[in-house]
């Protein structure tokens, strides 16, 4: 494919099929350590009392 035009702006789709490039894995890696903390802060939070409460509803 190419680049196509729509509604007046050129579009490149060959851009998401090539390989990642150094600068983009780099990206990608600083991207991933950011989740991966964020996710770990998520684990590390108490559960809220209120949702226990509703959780122990369920039983």
């Amino acid at each position: 494919m190419g680049a196509k035009e729509t509604k007046g702006k050129v579009v490149n789709n060959d851009r998401d099929r090539r390989p990642p490039t150094k600068s983009r894995r780099g990206n990608d890696t600083h991207l991933g350590q950011a989740l991966r903390s964020a996710w770990d802060e998520a684990l590390r939070e108490d559960v809220p009392a209120d949702m226990l409460d509703l959780l122990g509803k369920l039983d």
